[in-house]
């Protein structure tokens, strides 16, 4: 193996792997909620927008965990470890 085409290798799989990472993590706008089904559509940037996120924030109450629904129009954070890429769910 030609030392060269391995460092081309490790390069494009370093870009790779940041592209990955810059889509972990998104910031993004309740578009509208279902509260029965505890997911949320988000819009995360101009014309791109997500549906049936599963709501995942709690908060712990006297009485266990309890749902915080967020509200239409709110800022979310948004956690995809798969990179950006919806699942095939």
């Amino acid at each position: 193996m030609n030392i060269e085409n391995e460092i081309q290798r490790i390069r494009f799989d370093m870009s790779k792997m940041q592209r990955v990472l810059d889509q972990t993590i998104r910031v993004g706008i309740v578009r509208d909620v279902d509260v029965k089904k505890g997911t949320a559509s988000v819009i995360i940037k101009e014309g791109e927008f997500w549906q049936d996120l599963q709501i995942v924030t709690q908060r712990a109450g006297k009485n266990g965990f309890l749902w915080w629904m967020p509200s239409e129009g709110e800022m979310v954070i948004i956690l995809m470890p798969w990179g950006g890429n919806l699942p095939n769910l």
